[in-house]
C-alpha cells in the first residue's frame, strides 16, 4: 500500500517537474478568467485586422515575414539555447572566473596556467583565447538570432516600402 502511494505521488510529482538537471518547476496554469481575457483579445485583434484591412496582402506580406525570420533563424537558435543552457551559464562563469583571477571555478580542463615568467598580454592572450574556445558552441546561434533579426527589420521595411507607394 506504501508503494502504491508512493508511486502515485510520483506520477503526480511528473506533470510539474523539469527533466532538465533535476530541477522541480511548477508550471503555472491560467485561471478560467485569464484564459478568457487572453482568448477574447486574441479573436477581438484578429476581428479589428479583418475589419479594417481592404488588402490582406499587406496582412499575409506581415506575417509571412515575421514567421519566416523567426521559425528559420530565431526560434531554432533559442531552443539551442535553451537546451545548452547549463553550459551557457558554465561558460560565463569561467569566464568571469577567469576575469577576476578566481581559479577555484574551474576543473581539470580549465586550469589559468599562471606562471611568473610568462608576461601578462601571453597572460591575457591564453585567457581570450580560452573564453573563445568556452564559447564556441555559442557562436553560430548567436549570429543566427542577429541575421533573423536583421531579416526580420529588412523584410518589414521592404513591405512598407512596397504599400506606402
Amino acid at each position: 500500500n506504501t508503494i502504491l502511494n508512493h508511486s502515485i505521488a510520483n506520477l503526480n510529482d511528473i506533470s510539474i517537474m523539469s527533466s532538465s538537471y533535476h530541477r522541480n518547476v511548477v508550471t503555472p496554469q491560467p485561471t478560467y478568467c485569464e484564459h478568457v481575457v487572453v482568448s477574447v483579445g486574441l479573436w477581438s485583434s484578429t476581428l479589428i485586422i479583418a475589419v479594417f484591412a481592404r488588402d490582406l496582402g499587406l496582412v499575409a506580406a506581415l506575417t509571412g515575414t515575421i514567421a519566416a525570420s523567426m521559425l528559420g533563424f530565431v526560434l531554432p537558435a533559442l531552443m539551442f539555447f535553451a537546451t545548452y543552457n547549463e553550459d551557457f551559464q558554465d561558460a560565463i562563469r569561467m569566464t568571469l572566473a577567469m576575469y577576476y583571477n578566481n581559479t577555484d571555478e574551474f576543473d581539470d580542463h580549465h586550469v589559468i596556467n599562471r606562471t611568473v615568467e610568462r608576461s601578462t598580454i601571453r597572460i591575457m592572450l591564453d585567457n581570450m583565447c580560452k573564453v573563445f574556445q568556452l564559447f564556441m558552441p555559442f557562436y553560430i546561434p548567436f549570429l543566427m538570432i542577429i541575421f533573423g533579426i536583421l531579416s526580420l527589420i529588412v523584410g518589414l521595411i521592404s513591405i512598407f516600402i512596397e504599400y506606402t507607394r
